[in-house]
């Protein structure tokens, strides 16, 4: 009788309680409890509306008990998946918690799993690490010790077997962690999964400048540290310690009391190391089994799940009411597989998804056929659904409406055009008739212009002598401008070229040179009168004579008649001089300069000061006539040139704007025609898309041209698809272990322990359609019947990937009122139908599978039953195959059973009536019997057993009683498990959702016959028993399976800061009974592996210590590069990167088979399909953190269990074979980091095995040759006749790849290794010879895009040229990125995008580039806002500045951009062919945008239309008037202050001439 006591401790107080217990039986036990169910915010109203479903609530951490201990992260962790051998154990990376711990660390470090900063890791980051592992006991103390687990606590004593749950409601976290023991409730209690963890502890001083110390955790599963663990759990247990003892160096084995007491330290016997009497065995042949008929029942296994429970679904009807329907879980029919679906109602509803994707026209009309609907959004404009018409084929969905449009569009061209040319032509003839009335007015309109300077003359003065008399006296004259008013108001232009013409124009000074000349001698001669006062009238007179032209000139003038002489100031001033003897000729001629260098003023200034110098010389008055008769005619000539000028500026304003507004309104009038014709045509191609508006229904929103220049246009759009109300059901296949499957063939009576699948196969079917049969074939394949409304449809499909509702296998056509029954023989392959048709038609239909159960047809023609029914046809209850038989069992309703041979269409003369209608009745699964359930739905059952060999001859069969848990049960299923004699009666226990079972020992009286081993006692090897020595010898398991010195050796964490390598075993035995025990190990080891050690196990240190010194201040630890270090974990555990299945090479994502992932990719281009291939941990290694490093390929080939994973490990110190697997499954990859390269090796699949065909075997070995530097082949003894086949499939799978097409495949060499006393010392040889190969694969980087290349052809059976598939996909990549890279510098356009790169090695393109975003689109409104953003960068308002360093500033941006964005193509395209021709047109895209971005930044060279500055618009905009986007006015103060009270801004248009006014 177990007695506990229990104390409870306030929350938060943890304390620990260390008793003596009386009872040296008892456990101490920590537990802590965690309430896990939901928050109570999170409760929910229990009642369902119509349409919902009532069901559990699901949690997705409910189980695992990681989030609720502080500072705890999970590393790796054991995988299940189904594989050739059963559930497997993957060990995989725990990618999200791994996340958690390395953001925790260095935040933002982790973004992915394929997306790790290592190298900032390695700058920034470093660790301590202890390494810990032992009884599960001690890991839960330790890690209260850190303060990690914290909460409500319960120190219980129970003994070793008892389980005390104490709260309902609580689960307790000690049961799942200290005694997990495999059970029913498995799935149904919180758990921490086995794996490898690590502890960050909480800083408790901030001032501490060393690293804390991280604890590496080992985390054991419940029977891990049992010398007698099954093979599946000491698999992991050395799979795990590699891992341990590979990423620390200072180890502690927490040993508990328990395990302590059964430890075996003492020096055992050595005896005799010779194994050559092991290698003689004697069997005889014996009766093993004799026996008659008969049945047995006992204790099967039983199954819990939390996806197991019955959920009523409310469905609405067309009534408007609802229905409810309990939806059950259901057992899988199936021979030799256990399964179960279960089934939940899905609600119609409308899902909407996006489509914003870029097109070609023929992927858009395929894109258009998936929809039943189509709507374009009046949100798409007419050039939109232009480009719709044109280049996405909507002109094929009307033609008869798109040729109506096309000949309104040529009609309405044709017209319009004629009357632009009547339009303009008549305009034309009238500004030509005009033309010279426009001259004399612009004449008029000047005139007053030069009055205003010179008010000594009329106006009319100015205009020519005929100019007055044409227009005296007419009509005109009173309105003489009315005309060029007229012009000036009606075109812009022209008024414009008026405003222009008028501050250009010149009138203020006279450039007439005879009025220049005579306007100098003028003033020359008032300075000789004034400053000569002498002078005699006489002198004055023919002094004043002498300023004439026409005047007799002085002899000393007349001497020199040349222009220059008469232009001549100096010598006209002495030669009047002399004449007049003013001046002797001898005299100085610095008076004659004075005189000749009068100051000038301006002819305005001269003319308004001219009445006051004849008043002061009244002698001066003769010479004003001919003063301003010159002056007059100097005047008119400039009337006259400036009007000419300005009259034709004018006139081609006219004929300009005559042709533009005629273009203009003849492009509206064609735009509302063109309009209205794409409007009606719109509309009939609209009512056309929508049709019915069937679902899927897809909505256009906005269309517009592709960027890239492999598509048309890109389009956003979404899609709705209205989902009907539906069941979906998934099917969990439970499987066995390896660990169960070997135990069964040690052990008949064993119950295995089936495990549920992490996820199901998923299908849905609409609700009028219900399932009949649904059945599991072999382990992959599943058939499915289903009743329609229409047809009986059959379904034969994989179940990894599912299959197509609307595809079935077969089918067969409804008749109302039908019925039937199915019968179904996986070993026979054959499916039977029993129909009866009303009102007494009977008859069988059947058909037959073929070998992979892939396709089904009929066999022959329905067999009428009615001949064997003459009394009438009964109702048919159940019908049953004999398996591996076409024997078939029909019940009636009545309880009469029949047995039918098909091949001889005749019954069995024997019958069988049983006393009630039966539940259940199948063939049990060898076919020896018929299982027949009888009872009711709610009370005990039995279990009645007819004989195949002596059917009929006892009426009532074998009977025997069920237990009492199968009273309460919905459902059965017979299977089997291992063999197909150890078969197992099945059912879904309602009263506790689960699966339950026994076990049925079913005898058919026989003898049978077996080898057995003679003296088997004494071949057996002499063992010392232990129970717990696996805490210690667990590194002996490593060092066996393990290399301890490989060939070639990782080398990713460097050697500094690392301390010697020591174990520290927490125990209160001495460390003397340690340290002996493990040197006569390393010693035992040393002697008998012959392995390569290099010393290194002796310098491990061993010493012992007691808990509480562990658990305190840690002195000396290692210390890594935090970078450094989780590189080792990524590299050191490999992942699993393809299987073949179905004849196919399935690449895996994450090392994980992605079923809907598969189901996605099937069909898909390659392109895609290489998108969608993830190396998971690898991409971090392969992509940055060693990107740049060269690659070497190593990889192993053979045939099964020859140790190709054993050899490869010691070769490149890789960790294969590591996952519990029984042989390899698929290919793994690994890779060894070295200084030099990285050594990537590849573990194969070994070939001819039993579950592999012959084409799968031909993928494997194709994908290995084509890849591998060299091909390690393993065989443990000499070439055979399989091998030599080998050979020649590989000789025939390299014609699927062209060695001469794909220059980087089939570059490897083959190695053939057979064990032998130099089995290690090979490995050194084939390291040299794999080193002085020439590297084939360039880079990690370049090595991952061959990898999955390689991968994504041959799952799409693509055996076209590799490197062009390279080429393409790079390509890609490449124009993909193209326009961010041009428009940020970068990689995307998101803020965190990454700088441009060598997508090779992942180094960094160096261009001095400026942070700055350029546009390279075809929106103008966007160009023209990236255009202001990159003209603030030069100030404000750049256009008052120099414009020209503006330009240049911006044409280097585009320069600088274009220049590091052409280096990065060329980087990523160095090493391809440049004549290929994808790389052309890349770079010819690249061109096209590289100019579209120049021009994007190149300024209008126009005059802003508002003032005289120069446009700072973008040089190709269309829609706005030139702008110079600043005030337009001049922002320089006036020049003339002193008129103002204070500083005023010039008033003037910015960027005008002249003075600031």
């Amino acid at each position: 009788m177990s007695t506990y006591h229990s104390a409870t401790l306030p929350l938060g107080q943890f304390t620990f309680l260390a008793e003596q217990f009386p009872n040296p039986d008892t456990v101490f036990i920590y537990s802590f409890i965690l309430r896990l169910g939901p928050p109570a915010s999170s409760q929910q109203d229990s009642s369902t509306a119509a349409g919902t479903q009532t069901t559990q609530a699901h949690y997705p951490n409910r189980f695992d008990l990681l989030p609720r201990i502080k500072g705890l992260f999970r590393l790796l962790e054991l995988h299940s998946e189904t594989g050739n051998g059963g559930v497997v154990d993957k060990i995989i990376i725990s990618q999200e918690s791994l996340g958690q711990f390395i953001n925790t660390l260095l935040p933002g470090a982790y973004t992915n799993i394929t997306k790790i900063d290592l190298n900032r890791l390695d700058r920034e980051a470093s660790l301590r690490l202890i390494g810990i592992y032992g009884s599960k006991s001690e890991i839960a103390r330790f890690l209260h010790s850190q303060g990690s687990i914290d909460g409500e606590v319960y120190v219980i004593w129970v003994s070793s077997s008892d389980i005390l749950l104490k709260d309902v409601d609580c689960l307790i976290v000690s049961v799942a962690l200290l005694l997990a023991e495999d059970h029913v409730w498995v799935n149904m209690r919180p758990s921490l999964r086995s794996g490898i963890y690590i502890l960050s502890p909480p800083a408790t001083d901030d001032s501490l400048t060393e690293p804390l110390v991280h604890y590496v955790i080992y985390w054991p599963e419940a029977t891990t540290w049992n010398d007698d663990a099954t093979g599946s759990v000491r698999k992991n247990r050395v799979t795990f310690m590699r891992y341990l003892t590979s990423l620390t160096d200072q180890i502690r084995a927490l040993i508990s009391p328990e395990h302590q007491a059964k430890l075996a330290l003492n020096d055992p016997d050595q005896g005799d190391d010779s194994d050559e009497d092991d290698r003689l065995f004697r069997f005889e042949v014996a009766i093993t089994n004799e026996q008659a008929e008969a049945v047995n029942i006992r204790d099967g296994f039983t199954v819990a799940h939390h996806t197991f429970f019955t959920s009523i679904a409310h469905i609405a009807t067309s009534a408007g009411s609802t229905r409810s329907e309990s939806l059950v879980p259901q057992l899988v029919t199936s021979e030799t597989v256990q399964a179960v679906a279960t089934t939940r109602y899905v609600p119609g509803v409308i899902e909407t998804h996006r489509l914003d994707e870029s097109f070609g026209e023929h992927r858009f009309t395929t894109e258009l056929r998936k929809y039943g609907s189509v709507i374009i959004s009046t949100s798409v404009d007419d050039a939109g659904f232009e480009i719709l018409l044109k280049k996405g084929g909507l002109k094929n969905q009307d033609s008869a409406a798109y040729a109506t449009y096309r000949d309104a569009i040529d009609k309405a061209e044709r017209t319009i055009q004629q009357e632009e040319r009547e339009e303009v032509g008549k305009s034309l003839a009238e500004i030509k008739a005009n033309s010279a009335r426009l001259r004399d007015q612009v004449s008029r309109y000047l005139a007053p212009k030069i009055y205003d300077l010179y008010p000594n003359f009329d106006p009319k003065d100015l205009l020519p002598p005929n100019a007055h008399q044409k227009h005296e006296g007419s009509s005109q004259a009173a309105d003489d401008l009315a005309h060029f008013y007229h012009v000036c108001a009606t075109y812009k232009s022209a008024d414009r070229a008026v405003e222009q013409a008028i501050a250009k124009v010149k009138f203020s000074s006279i450039n007439y040179p005879n009025f220049s000349r005579l306007k100098k001698r003028f003033l020359i001669v008032k300075y000789m009168l004034e400053k000569q006062r002498n002078l005699s009238e006489a002198q004055r007179t023919e002094l004043v004579k002498s300023v004439s032209l026409n005047g007799e000139l002085p002899s000393a003038l007349k001497e020199t008649q040349t222009s220059f002489a008469k232009l001549n100031t100096l010598l006209y001033v002495k030669a009047v001089a002399l004449k007049l003897n003013i001046l002797k000729e001898t005299n100085d001629e610095e008076t004659l300069k004075a005189y000749s260098k009068v100051n000038e003023p301006s002819d305005t200034d001269f003319f308004k000061s001219l009445i006051n110098m004849v008043t002061k010389e009244p002698i001066l008055a003769s010479s004003l006539g001919e003063l301003r008769n010159l002056a007059l005619h100097g005047l008119r000539q400039a009337l006259e040139s400036s009007a000419k000028v300005l009259a034709d500026k004018m006139i081609s304003a006219q004929e300009r704007e005559v042709h533009d507004a005629a273009k203009s309104s003849a492009k509206t009038r064609f735009a509302r025609a063109k309009q209205e014709a794409t409007s009606i045509l719109r509309q009939a191609i609209v009512k056309r898309l929508f049709g019915k508006g069937k679902q899927p229904l897809l909505t256009i929103e906005d269309v517009k041209p592709s960027q890239s220049w492999n598509f048309d246009f890109t389009l956003r759009a979404w899609y709705s698809q209205r989902s009907d109300p539906t069941f979906e059901t998934s099917v969990w296949s439970l499987d066995l272990s390896e660990d169960d499957r070997q135990k069964f063939k040690e052990n008949p009576l064993h119950v295995p322990n089936p495990r549920m699948p992490r996820s199901p196969t998923t299908f849905t079917l609409p609700l009028s359609w219900r399932i009949r049969r649904l059945q599991i074939l072999g382990s992959k394949k599943a058939l499915l019947i289903v009743d329609c409304p229409d047809k009986i449809r059959l379904w034969l499909f994989p179940l990894r990937t599912g299959f197509s509702v609307d595809r079935p296998t077969c089918s067969i056509p409804n008749v109302h009122g039908r019925k039937y029954v199915v019968a179904v023989d996986e070993q026979m392959r054959l499916v039977a139908l029993v129909i009866t048709k009303p009102p007494d038609l009977v008859s069988l239909q059947e058909f037959l599978m073929d070998e992979t159960f892939s396709t089904m047809h009929s066999r022959g023609s329905p067999i009428s039953l009615n001949s064997w029914y003459t009394d009438g046809i009964p109702d048919f209850a159940e019908i049953a195959f004999f398996s591996g038989s076409e024997e078939l069992c029909l019940v009636e309703a009545s309880g009469r059973v029949r047995v039918l041979s098909i091949p001889s269409r005749s019954f069995r003369p024997a019958t069988v009536n049983l006393p009630t209608k039966p539940l259940y009745v199948r063939s049990s699964p060898d076919g020896a019997a018929l299982l027949v359930v009888e009872g009711t739905q709610t009370g005990p059952k039995l279990l009645r057993v007819f004989h195949r060999a002596s059917f009929g001859s006892n009426e009532n069969g074998i009977v025997k009683d069920l237990p009492e848990s199968f009273n309460v049960t919905s459902n059965f299923c017979v299977s089997s498990t291992g063999e197909r004699s150890k078969a197992f009666l099945m059912a879904f226990d309602v009263a506790h959702q689960r699966i339950i079972s026994s076990a049925l020992e079913i005898s058919r009286k026989e003898t049978e016959y077996q080898f057995r081993a003679k003296d088997e006692a004494n071949n057996t090897a002499k063992e010392t028993t232990t129970v717990h020595n696996s805490l210690i010898n667990c590194f002996f398991e490593v060092w066996e399976r393990f290399p301890v010195a490989a060939a070639i050796q990782r080398q990713t964490v460097s050697e500094a800061g690392r301390e010697p390598p020591r174990v520290t075993f927490v125990s209160l035995l001495g460390s003397y009974s340690f340290k002996g025990y493990f040197k006569r190990m390393v010693q035992d080891f040393e002697r008998r592996s012959r392995k390569p050690t290099e010393q290194r196990l002796t310098r491990i240190v061993v010493d012992s210590s007691p808990f509480d010194e562990v658990s305190g201040e840690v002195l000396s630890t290692s210390q890594y590069k935090a970078g450094e270090w989780i590189a080792e974990l990524l590299c050191l555990i490999p992942i699993h990167i393809a299987v073949t299945m179905e004849n196919r090479f399935v690449p895996l994502k994450d090392g994980v088979l992605d079923s809907a992932l598969e189901r996605q990719l099937l069909g898909a281009e390659v392109s895609k399909i290489i998108n969608s291939i993830s190396l998971g941990w690898y991409e971090s290694i392969f992509n940055s953190y060693m990107a740049d490093k060269p690659i070497k390929v190593v990889s192993s080939m053979g045939e099964q269990s020859v140790g190709k994973s054993y050899s490869l490990n010691h070769m490149v110190d890789s960790s294969f074979a590591g996952s519990a697997v029984r042989t390899t499954e698929g290919v793994w990859l690994s890779v060894c980091p070295t200084k030099d390269c990285l050594v990537v090796a590849l573990d194969f699949e070994g070939v001819h095995s039993i579950e592999r065909t012959a084409q799968e075997d031909m993928l494997l070995v194709l994908f290995n040759t084509a890849l591998s530097n060299l091909v390690i082949f393993r065989n443990n003894f000499a070439l055979s006749r399989d091998v030599a086949n080998m050979f020649t499939s590989f000789q025939a799978s390299t014609h699927l790849f062209d060695p001469s097409a794909n220059q980087r495949l089939f570059k490897g060499l083959l190695a053939i290794v057979i064990k032998s006393r130099e089995f290690y010392a090979l490995f050194g040889r084939l390291r040299n010879l794999l080193f002085s190969q020439r590297s084939t694969h360039g880079t990690a980087g370049e090595f991952l895009i061959t990898l999955k290349t390689l991968m994504a052809k041959m799952k799409a059976e693509d055996w076209g040229s590799l490197d062009q598939t390279v080429i393409k996909h790079r390509v890609a990549a490449l124009s993909n990125m193209l326009p961010a890279a041009l428009q940020y510098g970068r990689s995307d356009s998101t803020f965190d995008a990454e700088e441009l790169r060598n997508l090779d090695d992942q180094g960094v393109v160096d261009q001095s580039d400026h942070n700055v975003r350029l546009y390279v689109g075809k929106d103008e409104e966007e160009r023209e806002r990236i255009l202001v953003s990159l003209l603030e960068d030069c100030g404000v308002d750049p256009a008052r500045g120099t414009v020209d360093e503006v330009a240049t500033y911006l044409n280097d941006l585009a320069i600088s951009r274009i220049a590091h964005v052409e280096k990065w193509i060329e980087q990523n395209l160095s090493r391809f062919p440049a004549d290929n021709s994808d790389i052309r047109n890349l770079k010819r895209h690249f061109k096209d945008l590289a100019e579209r971005l120049r021009d994007a930044v190149r300024l209008c060279p126009a005059q802003c239309n508002t003032c005289q500055l120069q446009c700072m618009l973008n040089l190709s905009h269309e829609h706005q008037s030139h702008d110079c986007r600043t005030s337009h006015m001049c922002i320089a103060p006036c020049e003339y202050a002193e008129e103002h009270d204070g500083p005023v801004l010039c008033q003037l248009c910015a960027g005008h001439t002249g003075n600031h006014v």
